[in-house]
Parts: structure tokens; C-alpha cells; sequence
């Protein structure tokens, strides 16, 4: 009688979905790649929020894959890249940071595990996605975060911050109008960070006249023959315009008698 090759179990197929210690190594080792230093502790937070990315995108498909190395290489790696441009850029370790279209926590819940001392404030409208980004901040002991499942124009600047808030997003809009929807709450010690692939210089021709293309970072990506950057928007506030004092001389050309 002829064996017949047996078929991977439902709990095979499932443990393949999972995060397992060959994840945690290429994470690891894409962190030395990029020269990303964490702790030991910071380290443990990734690898818990990246099992239970796993386990909710299982049900509620926030990734649309559960492919482990696409997961680290595409968005965890890829998000955390970022730590060194914006070290540079936002200097203040307390300076808050609101992350526009957070979606499933990229960059936001990688920057408040990176850096714990920074205030986010992560903004995600769809419902299944902000229950998801509370639900991190709550398994993984993150006091510095805070989620609103609503739109930005909904939200005031004390929300997103106070008086000087700065701004981040990746793959939510056209820099444009993510320039457009940050410029209300922007003041004049404002940032706002895009993190854009090849079409940015043709985005940047779309940005508000009163926002500025401050600095192009170059970042380091884990994925050959991909090109990604940091866009830094500032917003200018032109000088009020001062009308001309009255003259006290005559209005026409006659000499006063």
C-alpha cells in the first residue's frame, strides 16, 4: 500500500502564522543593518506586539497577510528606519507627536515602544483598527500613548498635542493633503513627517503655499532597490502687512499758501 504525503494540520497552518524566534532574529538583525540600538525591554515589546499583530490580523485583517517576513521587513523595519531622521528633526524627547491615519499602529505604536518618554497621540477613524491600537497600548504597558478613533478635522490642537504639535504619517494620503489636514492645528515650531517613496517629488508641487518642504531625509530600507524617504513640512506665517502711515504733505502738487 502507497503512502499518501499527509496534509499540514489547521494548528501547522496556524503556527506558521505566528511569531517565532527566526522572526525575532530577522527583526533583530534588520535593526543592526539600519544601526538601530534598543534595549532589552523595548526589544521584548516589539516581538509581544508583533504576536499579537498577528493574532488580531488573523480575524480582523489589518495587514492583509500574515506573512512574517513581510511584516518585518515592509512595516516593522520599515517604520523604525525612521528613528534616526527624526532624532535629528525632533530633537525634544517630550516633544508630542500625533501619527495621522495611524491604522494598525505604523509608525506609531514602533515610535511610543522606541521611545517611551514621547507623548503620541495616534489618530485612526476606522473602528476595528483604533480598538486594535488601544489594545497595544494596554498589553504592552504604553503610558505615553493615547488613540483617537476619529478624523483629524474633528479633533482640536490641545488633542493633537497643544499649542506646538508635530505630526507624522505613512501610506495615508497624498503629501498634499496631508500638509492640508495638518496646517489648522500647525504653529510656527511645527513639524509634520511623510514618509514617502518615489512619488515625492512630484507630491511636493501639490503642498499649500504656506507649507514648505523644510529637509528630504534619505532612509535606509530593508527591502533591495527601494527608495524611501522622510519629507519635513514646515508651515510659514507670512508678517502681517502694515498699511502706510497718512502723509502730511498735500495730495496734489500745489504749494500751500
Amino acid at each position: 500500500m502507497s503512502l499518501q504525503p499527509r496534509r499540514p494540520s489547521k494548528s501547522t497552518q496556524r503556527f506558521r502564522n505566528t511569531w517565532q524566534s527566526d522572526d525575532q532574529l530577522r527583526l533583530e538583525h534588520g535593526l543592526q543593518q539600519l544601526g538601530i540600538v534598543l534595549p532589552a525591554a523595548q526589544l521584548q515589546q516589539l516581538n509581544q506586539w508583533a504576536a499579537l499583530l498577528l493574532q488580531w490580523n488573523h480575524t480582523y485583517n489589518l495587514l492583509g497577510s500574515n506573512d512574517t517576513r513581510t511584516l518585518v521587513d515592509e512595516h516593522l523595519l520599515d517604520s523604525l528606519a525612521i528613528l534616526p531622521a527624526l532624532g535629528r528633526h525632533l530633537q525634544d524627547p517630550l516633544a508630542p507627536l500625533a501619527d495621522i491615519g495611524s491604522g494598525a499602529g505604523f509608525p506609531g505604536i514602533l515610535l511610543a515602544i522606541a521611545q517611551p518618554q514621547r507623548p503620541l497621540i495616534l489618530v485612526e477613524p476606522v473602528g476595528k483598527k483604533a480598538a486594535f491600537l488601544r489594545q497595544s497600548a494596554l498589553t504592552l504597558g504604553l503610558k505615553n500613548v493615547r488613540v483617537f478613533a476619529q478624523r483629524i478635522e474633528t479633533l482640536t490642537q490641545q488633542d493633537l498635542g497643544g499649542p506646538d504639535p508635530n505630526f507624522i504619517c505613512r501610506a495615508f494620503t497624498a503629501l498634499g493633503r496631508f500638509a492640508s489636514l495638518c496646517e489648522p492645528f500647525m504653529s510656527e515650531h511645527s513639524l509634520a513627517f511623510a514618509m514617502k517613496a518615489v512619488k515625492l517629488a512630484e507630491e511636493q508641487l501639490e503642498l499649500p503655499p504656506s507649507i514648505s518642504l523644510q529637509a528630504v531625509e534619505t532612509i535606509h530600507s530593508a527591502l533591495p532597490d527601494t527608495q524611501r524617504f522622510l519629507a519635513v513640512l514646515k508651515r510659514s506665517f507670512s508678517p502681517p502687512v502694515v498699511a502706510p502711515a497718512p502723509s502730511s504733505e498735500p495730495t496734489d502738487n500745489r504749494r500751500l499758501a
